[in-house]
């Protein structure tokens, strides 16, 4: 069933943020599948070893048990076929029942290393992030002023256009220096209203944008010009210098911190 469909439709599916998470129930099921398996080899390995000491009798073991005729009561019917027939069904046996027994204690005994070879982690990408002095001087200067007030950093990901929602984990990490609330971040899902905030950044500083801050109490607007185009970051740059509800605190580079006032 489309996941779509199952979202709607299906009671509680829309309470699950990650459906990839769903993996569990089905790793659950192939533990029970796995143990059933195992617990079937044992019993045919220990079928087998019986078999074998049954079989020790000799290829003519139990021809006397029915071989003396289709009818108990009925002549005996000592077939040289038959005989022959039985001693080569035996021999077969005989012959292969230390190989098959050999096969099935080697599937068994490599089980457990097929399970820790399951288990080994596949390669996961690695990312190195700066640390101690490395961390950029706006988030040095925010850690010591601001008064751990509210912030939000530009740009904003909206749509995933321009700037990723993935590139806003950048954000959540320094927020780890500074310890500001931020209004950005990522995860595997977006409110609506933080979608509604990413919209209107998008005009920033317009009016809209600025009356949103103030509503909600954000009192600073970190700005990174570096991931803006040349010609929109000279056009936010110049209308945040002129806009009497924004003050310049701090320059760094291509970084600049505002406060909304």
């Amino acid at each position: 069933m489309p996941w779509t469909l199952a979202y709607f439709v299906l009671p509680g599916f829309a309470g699950l943020r990650v459906p990839a998470r769903l993996i569990g129930v089905f790793l659950i099921m192939l533990a029970l599948l796995a143990a059933h398996g195992i617990a079937w080899l044992q019993s045919k390995s220990s079928a087998s070893t019986k078999a074998g000491f049954k079989g020790a009798a000799g290829p003519f073991a139990g021809v006397g048990e029915r071989c003396l005729g289709d009818s108990v009561e009925g002549p005996p019917n000592f077939s040289l076929f038959y005989l022959l027939r039985r001693q080569a069904q035996n021999f077969r046996k005989d012959l292969l029942y230390p190989y098959r027994k050999f096969a099935l204690r080697c599937l068994l005994a490599l089980l457990p290393f097929a399970i820790l070879l399951e288990a080994v982690p596949a390669y996961l990408p690695v990312t190195s992030v700066p640390t101690g002095n490395a961390i950029p001087p706006v988030y040095q200067w925010l850690a010591t002023h601001g008064d751990q007030q509210p912030i939000v950093e530009l740009p904003m990901a909206y749509l995933n256009e321009v700037y990723s929602f993935k590139a806003e984990a950048w954000y959540d990490y320094y927020a780890i220096y500074h310890s500001h609330p931020i209004a950005n971040g990522w995860s595997g899902y977006r409110p609506p209203l933080t979608e509604h905030m990413a919209a209107l950044l998008l005009n920033f500083p317009s009016k809209s944008s600025l009356a949103f801050l103030k509503e909600y109490h954000i009192s600073y607007v970190v700005l990174h010009l570096q991931f803006y185009s040349s010609t929109m970051a000279t056009t936010i740059l110049a209308q945040a210098e002129s806009s009497p509800d924004l003050r310049r605190a701090a320059v760094f580079g291509s970084d600049s911190v505002w406060q909304v006032i």
